[in-house]
């Protein structure tokens, strides 16, 4: 059997390429116990776990994309169903003594492609979408920061004392005064 979670295949999402691996780690497992003889590892009950992992890592996905607001999330979810639908069909038709390993083959051709195809475009949407927020998050605590530092500076400005200044502003005394010092402000004890 090809060498199946190489480099080509990770999406750069964690929590995505570990279920991709453990779903490549488990059809290998199946292929070579099969390659050994023990056709029975073969079996529809080894397809429908395999099936059950995959549902499970489509529906972490498919959740990723909903909270996301990801784009393509259609095309992507009916990707998913369209596939369960088809394995099972197979599955049902296919001789439990003999087809089952063309049955694991089927998807694991099915999945590289999808990770290929459909989840590196998810991938790439969810990094930009969660460096986005990163940066967004940033610029409100920079902002945040900024209006307490020139609330701190125009109470200051005004006489008011430190302790009069960290109950106004509900910041510790320290933080008032690390805020005055971080703008070049004179202050006194």
């Amino acid at each position: 059997m090809q060498q199946l979670h190489t480099p080509s295949f990770i999406t750069g999402l964690c929590k995505f390429d570990i279920e991709h691996k453990r779903i490549f780690t488990y059809i290998k497992l199946i292929d070579s116990l099969s390659d050994s003889g023990a056709t029975s590892c073969c079996s529809k009950i080894s397809v429908l776990g395999l099936l059950n992992m995959l549902r499970s890592l489509f529906e972490t996905e498919q959740l990723d994309m909903k909270v996301e607001g990801y784009t393509e999330i259609d095309s992507h979810t009916i990707a998913h169903t369209e596939f369960l639908h088809e394995v099972m069909e197979i599955t049902n038709e296919a001789n439990p003594n003999t087809d089952m390993q063309n049955v694991i083959f089927f998807i694991r051709d099915w999945h590289l492609y999808h990770i290929a195809n459909h989840d590196r475009k998810l991938s790439d949407f969810l990094k930009k979408r969660r460096h986005e927020k990163t940066l967004t998050r940033k610029i409100s605590s920079n902002v945040q920061k900024r209006d307490q530092a020139t609330s701190v500076l125009d109470l200051r400005g005004r006489g008011a004392s430190w302790p009069e200044i960290a109950r106004t502003t509900n910041l510790t005394i320290s933080k008032v005064r690390t805020l005055a010092r971080n703008n070049n402000q004179q202050y006194d004890n």
